[in-house]
Order: C-alpha cells, then structure tokens, then sequence
C-alpha cells in the first residue's frame, strides 16, 4: 500500500455549555478512544473541545453523547490525514513540578523544570490533560521521598510512555502496559528520547496475566509503585489486578477521575488500601492509595 495515501479523518468541534461541561465531553472522548483531545478558547471566553476519530461511527457517538448529556453543540469534520496532527501545532509546554513536559519538535531550553520530551505520534498521552501533570508530581514525591534505593514502577495504559519516562528519568525501572498497538513503538521512542531507553521497558501482556505472575511469585511482590491514569470505568474494572501487582508496602495512583465522583469509584475498590493522598487540578483529581 502506498504510505502517502491520505485516509480520512472525522473531527469532532463541541462548543460546551455549563460549567464542568469540557471535562465531561473530554472524558467522554478518551472513553471512546480519541488519541489527543484539545480545549480551545475562543472570544468572549467561549469554550471548544475539539478531538477526532479514525472511523466515522465513533465521532458520532460522541456526537450523541454530547446532545444526550445537553453538554453543547457538536459537529463533525471530514478531514486528511494531515488533520490527525493538526494538534501539534497549538502544543506547548506543561508544567507538572518537577517536570515540564515539552512537545518533541518544540526547544526545551530555558524552560523550568526537568524536561520531559514527549511525542505522543497517535497514542494517548500528550502530557497536557491534567490528569498527567498530577500523576507526573505525585510520582515524583513518592520515589524521591523513598530515598536513593532503585524502585520498579508500573504504568497501567501508558499510551505514549509520559509516566514511564517520567519516572525513569527520576532514576526508577518502569515498565509500561497498554491494549493500543501503537503504545510499544511510542513508549520505547519516547524512552530513548529523554535518555532512558535503559530503564524503560513495554509488556505487550494484559494486565490480568502480569497480576497472575506476580501471584505465582515469578514477578517479585510486585511493584512499589502503579500508575494508572485510565478513567472511573475501567479502574473500576481492573481493580483486583491493580491491588495486586501493587507491593504489599507500595503505592498505588489512580487517576483519570473526576473531582466530584472519585470518592465513588475509590469506595468501590477492593479492601486492604487506604487513601493517603488527593491532588487536584481544575475537575480532575489524583488518588494516592498506600
């Protein structure tokens, strides 16, 4: 097949209404699978969310939901692929203390923090949702509060590896593991991006056989820290096997949850773990099990 074929690409533009209705018509769009999501402002503070699919179906189910919900207006365009990294061009650096998390092509210097260099190619994890800044500081508190000792750390749908590399970068092994086909190839060029390729691998197993492993006592006591920026649903869903491949003295950071609804989702979670910490960005907050 020709790699210079254009395939089409169905843009979804929801101009919110209400407050909260952004976070809601975002979380609806990873829900369905959207590899970037973008919040634009326009005049007199209106509000645009605007992502895309690969398919056409899908863009209207979002379309769906957003008039089901009474979240905005929505509509769909039919674009290239050029239109799949129209994105890029509106990124820009993100703070998350002590990263900041820069787009690839864009020059890191003279920005404060630690760079962190991130290229999402058409996997989730660009590092400018909120969720991933939250995670990205409290990974950082954790490992760096537990001394100079190397830790293994765990990326539960790592996407583009942002939290995996993160955590390399602050001396950790991480291993990251996610369903897209295309979170391999992206984690592990991220990896050798900022440096780590070393100490960043990708399992390709689901997370239900790595949780089995660890049971049978082939993969140590697990993991001293699990991240999992995923979303209430599928938390939800993999809870057993997020307690277990978490160490029995480890750290487990749910985020992906909203700041009005996490308390249900935490609540439904298995016994044996307690909330430690809560940090919060916006309507978007991040869980510290201990």
């Amino acid at each position: 097949m020709d790699g210079n074929v254009e395939r089409e690409w169905f843009s979804v533009i929801v101009e919110v209404t209400g407050d909260g209705a952004a976070e809601l018509v975002a979380d609806a769009a990873w829900t369905l699978g959207a590899p970037a999501v973008e919040e634009r402002v326009g005049p007199q503070g209106a509000i645009s969310v605007v992502t895309g699919f690969a398919d056409a179906a899908t863009a209207h189910r979002l379309v769906e939901e957003v008039r089901t919900r009474s979240l905005g207006t929505a509509r769909v365009e039919t674009v290239t692929d050029l239109g799949l990294d129209a994105w890029r061009a509106h990124a820009r650096p993100e703070s998350a203390p002590p990263f900041v998390v820069v787009p690839a092509w864009l020059d890191p210097s003279d920005l404060p923090g630690v760079p962190l260099l991130i290229d999402p190619g058409h996997t989730f994890g660009s590092g400018s949702h909120p969720t991933t800044r939250l995670v990205l500081s409290r990974l950082a508190t954790l490992l760096q509060s537990a001394g100079s000792a190397p830790h293994r750390v765990l990326d539960v749908g790592c996407g583009s590896g942002v939290l995996a590399v993160g955590a390399a970068l602050l001396g950790a092994s991480a291993v990251g593991i996610d369903i897209d086909p295309g979170a391999g190839p992206a984690t592990l060029a991220n990896a050798e991006l900022n440096g780590v390729a070393d100490r960043v691998t990708f399992d390709p197993r689901p997370l239900a056989d790595l949780a089995a492993h660890v049971r049978r006592g082939r993969c140590g006591e697990g993991f001293e820290v699990v991240v999992a920026n995923l979303l209430a649903p599928v938390i939800t869903e993999l809870a057993d096997d997020l307690f277990e491949v978490t160490a029995p003295n480890g750290f487990l950071v749910l985020s992906g949850l909203l700041a009005d609804r996490w308390r249900a989702t935490v609540d439904a979670l298995p016994t044996g773990r307690r909330v430690i910490h809560v940090d919060r960005e916006a309507d978007w907050v991040a869980v510290t099990l201990g």
